[in-house]
């Protein structure tokens, strides 16, 4: 699976399942509240800038390559 496709997997997911994001690593739970757009899946103390600088490099890329091709269902 490639990480565009995994960072969709779990944005997914984690918007029919929000408790879920709970149990992500660190970089997922912010690429995925960067994708989804939601503050309340970020790490406690974070900022989306403090997420965008945790995930740079790793997985923002694919986040970006997700939202421009549409990942919602």
């Amino acid at each position: 699976m490639s990480d565009v496709q995994r960072v969709i997997q779990l944005a997914r997911h984690a918007e029919k399942h929000p408790d879920s994001v709970g149990v992500l690593s660190t970089g997922e739970r912010c690429a995925v509240a960067l994708l989804c757009n939601r503050a309340e899946f970020l790490p406690n103390g974070y900022t989306f800038l403090d997420a965008v600088d945790r995930i740079d490099g790793d997985l923002l890329g694919p986040c970006m390559h997700a939202n421009r091709e549409g990942w919602r269902e």
